[in-house]
């Protein structure tokens, strides 16, 4: 997947999830202060994961499995910044 590829896929199968991403955040996590690097961390990862060439297929549930994993493991180090 060349770059532009990327940014639009990134754009038509991520982005939208953001907000929804964001909600859930807030209500399984409220302690969590910084929403913005857990959500930060996983569009990193899922752009990492994706140019692998490991094709996600579903990207919502893939958003919503990363920053879950990305919360609990700040959670569990005690981040809470």
């Amino acid at each position: 997947m060349s770059p532009p590829e990327e940014l639009q896929w990134f754009a038509e199968h991520v982005q939208p999830h953001e907000p929804a991403v964001r909600a859930y955040l807030a209500s399984r996590f409220p302690s969590l202060q910084d929403r913005d690097d857990v959500v930060q961390e996983s569009f990193s990862r899922m752009l990492r994961a994706q140019t692998k060439g490991g094709g996600i297929r579903h990207a919502r549930a893939f958003f919503f499995s990363t920053a879950h994993n990305v919360a609990v493991k700040r959670a569990k180090a005690g981040v809470t910044y």
